[in-house]
């Protein structure tokens, strides 16, 4: 929603298949993060208060699990997508104008 934006900054590292596949395609981490999930296969939005519940729930059950980003308020802007990503450590920004 307008105002609400993600910053995602501890993802997983991409599977080395996955590294592969960008250098085969020469393809780049924003076209990567666009085309394929990049070993993060679900993103589950929590309170912060929940987090370390949820992810030790998770590790119970042998699926891999760990606080990835926050929600951030811009008041009266779109809403934007960061990912620091794991193919390169820059910072990648996605948006609906883009």
């Amino acid at each position: 929603p307008r105002g609400l934006s993600a910053r995602l900054e501890r993802l997983f590292s991409p599977p080395e298949i996955m590294r592969g596949v960008a250098r085969t395609r020469g393809m780049n981490g924003e076209e990567c993060y666009r085309t394929f999930c990049c070993g993060n296969c679900a993103l589950v939005v929590l309170d912060e208060a929940d987090v370390s519940d949820f992810v030790r729930m998770a590790r119970e059950h042998d699926i891999s699990a760990q606080p990835c980003g926050v929600i951030t308020e811009e008041k009266n802007t779109s809403p934007t997508l960061e990912v620091c990503s794991k193919f390169s450590e820059e910072t990648l920004v996605f948006s609906p104008e883009r």
